[in-house]
């Protein structure tokens, strides 16, 4: 009663309509990996989908890293969906939907498509035997419900990551006390000490998303983050209108940079916050994310969020002073491929 099988263009409408985030990661994020792409069928209705993604480490496979990772994307009807879907189906049905066991169904769905996701991602570790591959997932912190159920799947707890959140307008009324945001409409100059040289300017400003752009960007970010975002990843964020990446420029050279985009509801991501480790502590990145709420409020954006590794404390200290604060968590789930013992 519940198979999945392979993705392909007959099922677009379908699927777009289960998960229209999915379904754009499918049709446009270049990190996706195509041959695992699976919808799940329930009674031949489809009824979820799912994929794995290539993270950061897993495109530096040429490098000496301690372990490389795939991301699990997946996403099904909801148990209120499913009944409503199922409750007039007049073809034969699931023994969950037939004693109208609804969360039940939900489950066996999700268990189903999960297992044939960690399949394909065992298939591939066994391509890359002297590579050490992790499968991972994220659920909510106060989700616990669905941390045990990932756990029941083999999957193991290995990382908290806090979601912090700002309210521009509050900042902004700070900032309006003093001198207020910076006026992201122009280029912003900030004097550097004298030990920096004869050019002591930095400039921050929109960046104009060129190949060369990304070339020298990706440079700076892979000095500041040891796996830093792939190309895909950061060309998919930038897709949408209101996407932008604000920089911190020194000799032309990029030494600081954030990223934003926004995630509906008045809420935008402020993340990719970094800075190269000689402007640390100039008030270099404070200014660059109040350029950045500037640029936010007059969208009409009321709230800027972002995570943060919980051990980066000083990126926290910096978060706080701009009004930020724990909304949530993020708990990383990783599963690593069991041995074949038939191998």
């Amino acid at each position: 009663m519940i198979q999945t099988i392979d993705y392909c263009e007959a099922y677009r409408e379908a699927v777009a309509a289960i998960s229209p985030r999915l379904f754009d990661e499918i049709t446009n994020h270049k990190d996706v990996l195509s041959e695992t792409i699976q919808v799940v069928l329930c009674s031949d209705v489809i009824v979820g989908v799912g994929f794995l993604l290539q993270g950061p480490s897993f495109a530096q496979l040429s490098k000496d890293l301690a372990e490389y990772h795939l991301h699990m994307e997946y996403e099904t009807l909801s148990d209120a969906m499913l009944e409503e879907l199922f409750s007039q189906y007049e073809g034969a049905l699931p023994e969950e939907a037939e004693e109208e066991n609804w969360a039940g169904l939900f489950f066996a769905i999700n268990e189903h498509l999960v297992r044939k996701l960690q399949e394909l991602f065992t298939e591939v570790q066994h391509m890359l035997p002297e590579k050490k591959l992790v499968l991972r997932t994220w659920c909510k912190g106060d989700n616990p419900g669905l941390m045990e159920y990932l756990m029941d799947l083999d999957f193991y707890p290995a990382k908290v990551t806090p979601i912090m959140v700002s309210p521009i307008d509050l900042v902004a009324s700070i900032m309006d006390a003093e001198e207020g945001l910076p006026d992201s409409s122009e280029p912003c100059i900030l004097e550097l000490p004298k030990s920096f040289g004869v050019e002591q300017e930095v400039v921050i400003l929109e960046a104009e998303l060129t190949d060369s752009f990304w070339e020298a960007y990706q440079t700076a970010n892979a000095a500041a983050f040891s796996v830093p975002n792939t190309l895909n990843e950061l060309t998919y964020k930038m897709r949408e209108p209101d996407s932008k990446v604000f920089v911190a420029l020194h000799n032309g050279a990029i030494v600081a940079s954030v990223s934003v985009w926004g995630l509906g509801e008045h809420r935008a991501s402020t993340e990719n916050v970094f800075c190269a480790e000689a402007y640390r502590r100039l008030g270099i990145t404070t200014v660059l994310m109040q350029y950045a709420f500037d640029y936010l409020r007059n969208l009409g954006y009321r709230e800027a969020v972002l995570s943060v590794f919980g051990d980066n404390l000083p990126a926290y200290g910096l978060y706080r002073k701009l009004c930020y604060e724990i909304e949530t968590t993020t708990v990383e789930m990783h599963y690593l491929a069991k041995e074949d013992e038939s191998r």
